[in-house]
């Protein structure tokens, strides 16, 4: 099946829901003492905010025939303050999901498993 990687729009908010919440609930099942599951009206708020505004987050999309079965968050940390020492550099956080059900078909990798 073919994958499709695009930027996520507006448009895609709920799927990212879904996907946020699927991932949570796989990971509380993994350890309930280090994860947790947010509530769906701060993760819907949060993709709103990253997707209408400039941040410094990139959101991307994997569709498999139409359906958004994957994404991963880029979030960028801000440069350091000209008062403090440190250097700038380039880093970001990496979130990742894939739906249970498309696993190992290379959407996150150069291959498949």
């Amino acid at each position: 099946m073919p994958i499709l990687v695009r930027a996520a729009g507006r448009e895609d908010v709920s799927a990212l829901v879904r996907l946020r919440i699927a991932n949570a609930e796989r990971h509380v099942r993994l350890d309930p003492a280090v994860y947790r599951v947010p509530g769906v009206e701060a993760v819907r708020g949060h993709f709103e905010e990253v997707l209408s505004t400039g941040s410094r987050t990139l959101v991307l999309v994997a569709e498999v025939m139409g359906e958004v079965v994957g994404m991963v968050e880029l979030v960028l940390p801000a440069d350091p303050p000209d008062h403090q020492i440190l250097a700038p550099c380039r880093a970001a956080e990496v979130h990742t999901v894939v739906l249970d059900g498309h696993r190992c078909e290379g959407m996150g990798s150069v291959r498949p498993c």
